[in-house]
């Protein structure tokens, strides 16, 4: 089985609450980047001003913008919004078993 893992524009996975802290001072990371001092870390957009390879930068292998999911909601076109990548997943993943 093959996923296509091809990079799309405006795609946004968001990671779990509380999400990460920043590598360098603790604080709420809003970004995932290579550093110019060589490993990738987690970091506030203060320090990645300061460490990224490319400030402001993001792609595949640049860095990338973190975004928190809001807490649960009820709302069922909300829950429909987010659960459509997984659906499609699923969806592709039995398509490619048979």
């Amino acid at each position: 089985m093959t996923v296509d893992l091809t990079p799309r524009p405006g795609h946004v996975v968001e990671i779990p609450a509380p999400g990460y802290t920043c590598d360098f001072c603790g604080a709420p990371a809003t970004w995932d980047i290579p550093t110019v001092m060589g490993p990738w870390a987690n970091a506030c957009s203060e320090h990645e001003a300061q460490f990224h390879t490319q400030p402001g930068v993001t792609g595949v292998g640049v860095g990338q913008r973190l975004v928190v999911a809001p807490l649960v909601s009820n709302d069922p076109t909300e829950i429909e919004h987010r659960l459509g990548t997984v659906g499609d997943l699923l969806a592709f993943q039995k398509r490619e078993e048979k």
